[in-house]
């Protein structure tokens, strides 16, 4: 086995700081929605008031979000991008030193493949762009690599401290978002083939109730925030049917699979364009040589990365969301997978006795350097001001004691993270009327508003609220053009 230098042994965590300092560099310091991130405002305002933000209530993130707000230094939105961009960093770095030690293990080439896979995936336009914003999918890139190092090294000879602490990290991963549940059939299979081949099961119990016990915890810590009454309280997570409730993801289950049969062929074709965008022509073919040709994981799971690519890429084109295409990251690092792993089989390969492989490979990691600068104006977050704007705007139009009623997202979580997450304007009273129907959402009204008079539960609850209240002013938020954010604030004396 060839021993590496120490450049060589550290040079992915070399470019994963770089694209660390990359991400730094366009943290925003306001609210935004670039990068498909209109779901900040409930971030900020439940983890800042306490709460538990919408399903499945991502009790690691909430919890990593509650350590970060005490940095002495930051505003919340750049505090809470900071968890995107130093996990999905650290998880590009990782990714390629899963390729150096299972792809090409005491192999030198291995050094080129991680570099270009840890590259690839980190400057990939779609992975950056959730670097850089609060969401929790830079948290899930760094799950994901958590779970191919603890299935590749669940059946070796490595130290069972190792494992056992990647055990934990999969608990930690099963508390951010329920996707990571599409990695299940490959722990099966590990666990199946483990007992085909009569080896002792006591280890890979441990390594079960290791799991489990970690993500009891952390959902168990999700419930103890819910009965504080905080004012967000998505579910009423406190009682068994609210947690499971939340935790199921329910309220989102009727997205799933609902892709009309029309639109297949659409996403099918946008999918394709958007593997280009991500890694130009050359990389797409890189990528498809590395499938082909290069190695495979020296484990009992050889297919684990075709499958995270075809299994996360069928979930993106039959969920039917607008934004549903961030579930791809996972396709994306296994073609950054398969790029360093072309770059690294290529090597070798000459003609005529020139070494038209090496040049292949150079040509391959030029692109993704050159790419580099390219791609940060096209994710910078902080050219994006329309929450700032519409914030500034309902402080200007909506007096400071008013029923401030919203419809949809877009309109209420910017209010929220002002309202609740910021302390200011505390005489609003903002109401979700969607929201009203449910018993949870009441409750959490009547713990955050104690001076309003509420109605009876009906279905016109919401409704009802101003005759209670005829002394406040009932101020309506209408969402006019949902490409550029712009509202409209309609107020009653």
């Amino acid at each position: 086995m060839t021993r590496l230098s120490w450049w060589e042994d550290k040079i992915c965590w070399l470019a994963g700081a770089v694209l660390l300092a990359l991400y730094l560099a366009v943290l925003p310091q306001d609210l935004t929605w670039a990068n498909f991130g209109g779901d900040g405002g409930d971030f900020l305002a439940a983890i800042r008031s306490g709460g538990v933000p919408h399903p499945s209530g991502y009790p690691t993130y909430t919890l990593l979000g509650s350590l970060l707000q005490h940095l002495p230094f930051g505003s919340p939105p750049w505090q809470f991008a900071l968890l995107s961009a130093l996990p999905a960093a650290l998880a590009a770095a990782w990714a390629g030193r899963w390729v150096q030690s299972q792809l090409f293990p005491g192999n030198r080439l291995g050094t080129l493949a991680g570099v270009i896979t840890t590259l690839a995936w980190g400057s990939a336009p779609l992975f950056w762009s959730q670097a850089v914003i609060i969401e929790v999918h830079g948290l899930q890139a760094l799950a994901l690599v958590s779970w191919l190092w603890w299935l590749s090294l669940l059946n070796s000879s490595a130290p069972a401290w190792k494992v056992a602490l990647l055990s934990i990290a999969i608990g930690f991963s099963l508390g951010n978002h329920l996707t990571i549940l599409l990695l299940a059939p490959a722990a099966a299979w590990v666990f199946y083939k483990a007992r085909r081949n009569g080896e002792s099961l006591s280890f890979l119990f441990l390594q079960i109730i290791l799991v489990l016990g970690t993500t009891v915890v952390l959902y168990a810590g999700l419930a103890l925030r819910a009965a504080g009454n905080p004012p967000i309280n998505w579910g009423g997570a406190d009682t068994w049917a609210g947690l499971l409730w939340l935790v199921s993801g329910r309220a989102y289950a009727g997205l799933l699979g609902s892709t009309p049969p029309t639109q297949i062929l659409e996403r099918l074709s946008a999918w394709a364009s958007l593997m280009i965008q991500q890694f130009w022509a050359p990389g797409v073919l890189a990528a498809a040589w590395g499938a082909v040709q290069g190695p495979r994981p020296q484990t009992r799971l050889p297919w684990l990365p075709l499958w995270i690519f075809a299994s996360f890429s069928i979930f993106a084109i039959f969920y039917n969301t607008a934004d549903s295409l961030v579930y791809l990251i996972p396709a994306l690092l296994t073609g950054a997978i398969w790029i360093g792993s072309a770059a690294a089989s290529l090597w070798t390969v000459s003609w005529k006795g020139k070494p038209l492989g090496k040049a292949l490979a150079m040509i391959l990691l030029a692109i993704i350097l050159v790419r580099l600068p390219l791609t940060l104006p096209q994710v910078d977050p902080r050219s994006d001001q329309r929450a700032a704007n519409y914030l500034a705007y309902a402080q200007e139009v909506v007096p400071h004691n008013a029923l401030v009623f919203t419809q949809n997202d877009a309109e209420t979580f910017p209010l929220w993270y002002l309202h609740f997450g910021l302390r200011k304007q505390p005489g609003w009273h903002i109401i979700v009327l969607p929201l009203t129907h449910y018993d949870w959402y009441r409750q959490s009204l009547a713990a955050a508003y104690p001076d309003l008079t509420l109605p009876q539960p009906t279905e016109a609850w919401g409704i009802a609220l101003p005759a209670n209240n005829p002394s406040l002013p009932v101020c309506h938020v209408v969402q006019i053009d949902a490409s550029t954010g712009q509202m409209d604030i309609g107020c009653e004396p």
